[in-house]
């Protein structure tokens, strides 16, 4: 049996779950973070064990999501305490500005997200 995360046997990644090595968020809490977050502009859907955790965007206002691309995903605990992901997001750049761009994504277990870019925080 293969699954989706890097062809780990389903037996490995239950391994994985219980060594929970640096992930600061537990499972209970985690279950609290996964799911679709929507809001007006856009869709992220977060699933996936606490120790891969893996983040979609299921639609977006703004860019074709074919050209969003997440990286760097990261269950922890956000510093309000609560579970929360965090993740870089990659994109091709706006006319004059450098040939990609990306942000760093953080949202916790309330939906609360906050957005830096460019080394400063652009959206909460």
């Amino acid at each position: 049996y293969e699954s989706a995360n890097g062809g780990e046997s389903e037996e490995k990644q239950e391994e994985a779950e219980e060594d929970d090595g640096d992930v600061e968020v537990g499972y209970e809490e985690w279950n609290k973070v996964v799911g679709l977050w929507e809001d007006e502009h856009r869709g992220i859907q977060i699933h996936g064990p606490r120790t891969f955790p893996e983040v979609r965007f299921t639609h977006s206002k703004f860019r074709a999501v074919k050209d969003l691309h997440v990286t760097e995903v990261k269950a922890l605990r956000a510093p309000t305490g609560k579970a929360a992901v965090t993740f870089r997001v990659s994109f091709p750049a706006t006319p004059g500005g450098p040939a990609t761009e990306s942000a760093v994504w953080l949202v916790d277990a309330d939906g609360t997200r906050v957005v830096h870019a460019g080394g400063r925080r652009v959206q909460d």
